[in-house]
């Protein structure tokens, strides 16, 4: 897009084969490309809708420059669902048939990405100087950066939910999680700071 081979007059994002974001607008794509984790980064729903507010952010951004997150960048990506209100995705999920809330993932799938969790917090805790133990996060005040920064990783690398990362980082509330994280990814500083971290870890492995 700076290079102005795609977005804004030259076309859309979505002509650009070498990128998988055609594979987000049709849905489907390489067996390594794990698209939810990029729908749980965002907070978006991880179906057509989610996909379409993701990628109508990204076009919306490339239309201006993408120098600067306009409004309209903002609205496409609320249309993802439950973007930008926190602890709303909490309300809805109270409001499903109690034989609704039953189904989710296997006890041994959840219990896997809680260790990969814990192995990646371990790890990037001791790059950047962060305490692993509750007793000593708690301490921290709830939005500590480095706390915020290593929950934005987990979100991006695991499926560990709001309420795990809310527990393990005593952040507070999962709606206090949501926007945390959401306001930290959506800032330039943030974005920088989660790709810092996520070469130390690459360096370091």
């Amino acid at each position: 897009m700076r290079a102005g081979l795609v977005g804004g007059k030259a076309g859309k994002l979505t002509k650009y084969k070498w990128s998988s974001l055609p594979d987000y607008n049709r849905g489907s794509g390489a067996d390594w490309l794990v698209m939810d984790r990029l729908l749980d980064a965002f907070q978006l729903s991880k179906d057509g809708r989610g996909r379409k507010a993701y990628i109508a952010w990204l076009e919306a951004r490339a239309e201006e420059g993408g120098e600067v997150i306009s409004d309209e960048a903002t609205k496409a990506l609320k249309r993802g669902w439950y973007l930008g209100e926190p602890g709303f995705a909490d309300k809805l999920r109270a409001l499903v048939k109690p034989e609704a809330k039953k189904i989710g993932r296997d006890p041994v799938g959840r219990r896997h990405d809680e260790l990969e969790a814990e192995r990646i917090l371990k790890k990037a805790a001791t790059l950047i100087d962060l305490p692993v133990k509750i007793s000593q996060l708690s301490k921290l005040r709830k939005g500590d950066k480095k706390k915020v920064l290593i929950a934005c990783l987990l979100r991006q690398r695991t499926s560990v939910g709001n309420g795990w990362l809310s527990e393990r980082f005593v952040i507070g509330h999962t709606a206090s999680v949501s926007r945390l994280l959401g306001d930290f990814m959506r800032s330039r500083s943030g974005t920088r700071e989660l790709a810092k971290l996520a070469k130390m870890l690459k360096r370091s492995s």
